[in-house]
């Protein structure tokens, strides 16, 4: 870049930022950076009501309804209202499962339909969806991009960031191992789309700047340092959502097992494109997209209180890595408690409308006048015109406990006992554990 060019206009950083959701219970072999220590969040519980929850009473009162030809209740339908759930309890007196865990007024609840699809699916392909823009898109932005950027008044930069829009076209959908008519396809796809719209500033994430805002003052903080003509004119990047490294992990005693750490994070890498639109992984990060990444993962829990799709995404993971535990440890299958399989196997869960073939697809720009303190001035115009991803909720199934400590023991103790003593009757759904968290 010539001096020149530095002291008149920096004519386009283009920041094409290319984001994913891959949502994956995750494995060997992830290669992008861990943004976040298990520890910093293990701790986080959204607040509200410690409640347990009847496995058995619960399909005893969906069976009923079936047979009667009624309507399911509201407590039968949200599982009491529960949405963060913490673990489980086999009640081997009674033949009973019951769970625990959190419900608020601020947290979605688990639907019974998330419960018997997760049931339904834990031996099949893992589900899985994409988003992606379509290759005769992205050559078409490609050939728009090489055609000059005209930034030299507002409104033309305005015209242009339009026409990018329009250029980006729709995204694919693509659905994965789910029926596109189940809740959770049409939640994997939202989650992503929220996600995509705040890394380019189209929502406001809590006190998150968008990826686009954090790439324009890394541009205007290099113009200031002379050192405009390192900053990358392009960068692709991909975003997904993950669980942390290592997780989930769990702690458990005989006939008790507590989620101790299940952390929903995003990682990124870069991408490049293949001569025919095609977009793949070029084995590296882009700086400010894995920054933006790190302080996403780090805002997480005030991310899920805002963003209803995140929080939702999140008891998902949660309660599928608890039935995942279950089914390892056979307590599906134990003689106790085969209602529960055949529960799963015969009630079929609501279907919605589908989640359609495309979505549209995502832009957002921002142009800035830098001034120089030397005769000229420089502007810094950056794109973010094109989004792609897919969700995994792929789970590692082979996932061990880990083995409780004295003062683990204790706690895994006193949590059975609030459970089982705080029961009010036999024919509860659910109750209450009681004010004392310290067990928590």
């Amino acid at each position: 870049m010539t001096p020149a060019f530095k002291a008149n206009i920096l004519e386009a950083l283009l920041a094409l930022i290319i984001m994913s959701t891959v949502i994956d219970l995750p494995t060997a072999g992830v290669t992008a950076a861990e943004p976040i220590a298990n520890q910093q969040r293990a701790s986080f519980a959204p607040k509200g009501e410690r409640i347990c929850l009847s496995l058995r009473e619960l399909v005893r009162r969906v069976e009923s309804a079936c047979q009667a030809g009624s309507p399911q209740s509201t407590e039968v339908m949200t599982l009491a209202g529960m949405g963060w759930v913490e673990g489980y309890l086999v009640d081997t007196d009674s033949g009973d499962i019951i769970l625990f865990g959190v419900r608020s007024s601020s947290w979605p609840s688990i639907l019974l339909e998330d419960l018997l699809f997760h049931g339904r699916t834990l031996d099949g392909g893992h589900p899985y969806c994409s988003l992606d823009p379509r290759k005769e898109n992205v050559l078409a932005l490609d050939r728009l991009f090489k055609s000059g950027i005209d930034s030299s008044t507002e409104e033309s930069f305005q015209k242009y960031l339009a026409l990018v829009r329009r250029t980006c076209g729709n995204l694919s959908v693509v659905i994965g191992n789910i029926p596109s008519t189940c809740r959770l396809a049409h939640l994997l796809i939202s989650a992503d789309l929220e996600m995509k719209k705040g890394s380019q500033g189209l929502i406001r994430l809590a006190t998150l700047p968008s990826c686009l805002a954090m790439r324009l003052d890394r541009a205007v903080q290099a113009v200031f340092d002379n050192q405009d003509g390192r900053m990358p004119l392009s960068s692709m990047s991909r975003f997904w959502f993950h669980v942390a490294q290592g997780d989930p992990l769990f702690v458990e005693d005989v006939g008790v097992l507590m989620i101790e750490s299940c952390n929903m994070v995003l990682l990124t890498e870069m991408e490049r494109t293949l001569a025919d639109g095609t977009l793949v992984n070029a084995g590296t990060q882009d700086p400010v997209a894995a920054e933006w990444a790190h302080r996403f993962s780090n805002a997480m829990p005030e991310l899920a209180s805002q963003v209803q799709q995140f929080s939702d995404l999140w008891n998902q993971y949660r309660l599928r890595a608890l039935l995942f535990a279950m089914r390892t440890r056979e307590v599906l299958t134990a003689a106790s408690t085969p209602w529960l399989v055949k529960f799963f196997q015969s009630i079929q869960p609501g279907l919605l409308a589908s989640v359609g073939d495309s979505r549209p697809g995502l832009a957002n720009g921002i142009r800035v006048e830098v001034p120089f303190q030397r005769p000229g001035r420089s502007g810094v115009t950056i794109l973010s015109p094109l989004a792609c991803g897919g969700v995994s909720m792929e789970i590692n199934t082979s996932k061990k406990a880990q083995a409780p400590n004295p003062f683990e023991k204790a706690r895994i103790k006193q949590i059975q006992k609030k459970v089982l003593e705080n029961r009010n009757q036999p024919g509860s759904l659910w109750w209450p554990m009681g004010r004392d968290e310290s067990a928590f």
